[in-house]
């Protein structure tokens, strides 16, 4: 009964920081120890610190050890008999790669830089496995995220009416004024100089695809509340109205910070949506669909002088973007070319550019846009293989995992959901390079797989 009552317990705190983690990942509060400049300018990814939700997650990791000790402690006491099941195998394999990934601090160029990024992909993991596996549900989770993406929405929309950014060390906000050089902006001789929404991320982009996961969560949430039954036509109407407002307010966020990547990966999964919605025959997904539509276009044509300069790559600051990315990209191949097994080492990336280009502002120190690339640089071809190991593990994981539960769930329903959830993700990997290369990236990338995997498994009407 005590140990019953003690489990409660840490259920309930492990749900509340859970959640609470949910919210405040966002918020960018950081203790730095270590700030480091280059010719004057500030390295950005060379910088050793702590963020306030980071201390919060490593607290709920050790409550979550304890949680799952307590409940499978008389478990571990009656199966003394070890054999590799599909669960070990994929531990073992996550764990494989996490040890290459310390290791690779050996040959880093910054081991200070490697250690610090690799306990951060360690912590990612432990943040899959407390979403998989913890108390927390799918749809708390969901609304947790959407909650602070809904205030991020408004603060990012707010930026963008008064084009400004207010500066904050204990909420992680720095200001962004649209006049200054190295603030995220739209410019031609035509509109003038544009701040894009940034909310409190360090860069639009990021805020981007943090939009475009909560986006597609409030598209999961407002499918499933549909289905409830209202209890009165006002009722029905109260929901609808406030899963517009919800929805709305992203969207606005997400156009406002004109972030290319985070368009086309949204616009990717929604028309898959579209096409499952015509193939399942979803009236509620078709409304859904042509109600974003309409909205979408009506703030496109508001906004089309600043976001055809932005598409359209004719402004200065354009073309030096494209630029940019295209250098990047050459330099990760030379690299790649002269690490191909071992690679720079994990968060080495930046470091080996200032090894080898010593005359590079702190500015210009940055990882390729593209996440695979910088993944390859990093591990090389060991790292890659290993991280295959991992994915080959997991699927015969939830393919066991099925197998055992003897689910009445169509497997076609699960094939459609991972395609539709899958092909979003892909497209977005190849725009940036933020997913494995800060923190906030990391955990947005464990925070979406592990919330569709548990969706999955939980309900499939969650998702389509």
């Amino acid at each position: 009964m005590v140990l019953s009552t003690t489990s409660k317990k840490l259920e309930k705190i492990l749900e509340y920081l859970l959640g609470l983690f949910l919210f405040l990942l966002p918020w960018q509060s950081i203790w730095i120890y270590e700030d480091r400049f280059v010719h004057g300018t500030k390295w950005e990814f060379a910088t050793l610190g702590y963020y306030g939700t980071e201390a919060l997650l490593w607290i709920t990791v050790i409550i979550f050890v304890v949680w799952i000790w307590k409940k499978s402690h008389n478990i571990f006491a009656s199966h003394l008999h070890f054999s590799w099941t599909a669960d070990r195998k994929y531990t073992a394999a996550c764990m494989l790669f996490i040890f290459y990934v310390f290791l690779s601090t050996l040959w880093s160029a910054n081991s200070d830089i490697g250690w610090q990024h690799a306990l951060r992909i360690m912590l990612a993991y432990a943040l899959f496995l407390l979403l998989f596996l913890g108390p927390l549900g799918t749809r708390k989770a969901v609304w947790w995220f959407i909650a602070g993406a809904a205030i991020q929405s408004v603060f990012g929309i707010w930026q963008f009416i008064t084009q400004s950014s207010p500066e904050s060390a204990l909420l992680g906000l720095s200001a962004h004024p649209a006049w200054e050089a190295g603030s995220s902006i739209v410019s031609g001789p035509e509109i003038g100089r544009w701040l894009r929404a940034y909310g409190s991320f360090p860069h639009p982009n990021i805020f981007g695809g943090y939009l475009v996961i909560s986006l597609i969560f409030t598209t999961w949430l407002s499918n499933q509340v549909h289905v409830f039954h209202s209890k009165s036509i006002w009722h029905a109407i109260g929901k609808l109205a406030a899963f517009s407002l919800l929805f709305d307010i992203q969207i606005i966020a997400l156009l406002l910070t004109f972030s290319r990547g985070a368009w086309v990966a949204f616009v990717v999964f929604f028309i898959g949506l579209l096409l499952v919605s015509l193939y399942k025959k979803y009236m509620f997904l078709r409304r859904l669909s042509l109600y974003t539509i309409v909205f979408t276009a009506i703030f496109l044509l508001i906004l089309w002088p600043i976001i055809s300069t932005r598409m359209m790559n004719n402004s200065v600051t354009e073309q030096h973007s494209i630029s940019e990315r295209i250098g990047g990209v050459k330099q990760s191949f030379s690299l790649i070319k002269e690490y191909p097994w071992l690679g720079v080492g994990v968060g080495g990336y930046t470091a080996t550019l200032h090894k080898q280009y010593p005359d590079l502002s702190g500015w210009q120190l940055q990882p390729v846009h593209n996440t695979p690339l910088l993944f390859f640089t990093e591990l090389g071809i060991v790292g890659f293989v290993l991280y295959l190991i991992v994915l080959v593990a997991f699927i015969s994981y939830e393919k066991d995992s099925i197998r055992r539960d003897k689910r009445a769930v169509p497997r076609k329903s699960h094939r459609i959901a991972y395609v539709l959830h899958t092909a979003f993700f892909i497209v977005v990997l190849f725009f940036d390079h933020y997913w494995v290369s800060t923190y906030v990236g990391l955990m947005m990338i464990m925070i979406y797989w592990a919330v569709l995997v548990r969706a999955i498994r939980e309900d499939d009407e969650l998702l389509c």
